[in-house]
């Protein structure tokens, strides 16, 4: 068996299967790891690359396969080519935070 070094290639381009299956590298700021470590830890995954890759995935399932986010997606998307459209420049809307827990607080109540 060959002792393989990290990060070292042992295949020409021409030899490689997948041409998308290439390394790239991701670096988490502190405010990434506020969020990552403690969903890392949830899922019980040690391995930062699986974690992540993992994590991509629960958020694609839910995010792009949920009928009301895809609904929501397609509203705003349809905002921004229409404002572009006509010409409405993006710094001419005032964000406003919104509550997180909106739906909660109306159960409460």
């Amino acid at each position: 068996m060959i002792n393989k070094q990290k990060f070292r290639r042992y295949k020409l381009d021409s030899e490689r299967d997948n041409k998308d299956d290439e390394p790239f590298t991701l670096r988490l700021t502190e405010t990434d790891k506020l969020w990552f470590l403690p969903a890392k830890a949830y899922i019980k995954q040690p391995k930062k690359s699986t974690a992540m890759k993992q994590l991509a995935e629960i958020g694609a399932m839910i995010v792009l396969h949920d009928k009301k986010t895809a609904k929501i997606l397609d509203i705003l998307g349809n905002n921004l080519r229409r404002n572009e459209r006509t010409g409405i420049p993006e710094m001419d809307f005032k964000v406003e935070e919104i509550q997180t827990n909106v739906t909660q607080e109306i159960e409460e109540k």
